[in-house]
């Protein structure tokens, strides 16, 4: 909301558990590079081994 864009409209990256279940509890589309094991594929998150490896035309559908 403090940069007037919504959640909906943002994408995160994030590489935790912690942090992408932070992001799709915000309403977030997620990119997840794991560093560790946790993150689960899903409708609203794009998992990648490595950023070199993003499309990210994929991860904003």
């Amino acid at each position: 909301a403090a940069l007037g864009v919504a959640p909906q409209d943002c994408l995160a990256v994030e590489d935790t558990p912690t942090g992408a279940s932070a992001a799709l509890a915000a309403g977030c589309r997620l990119l997840a590079v794991p560093s560790v094991p946790g993150i689960e594929p899903g409708p609203r998150t794009v998992l990648v081994a490595s950023l070199a490896e993003a499309d990210l035309a994929d991860a904003v559908g």
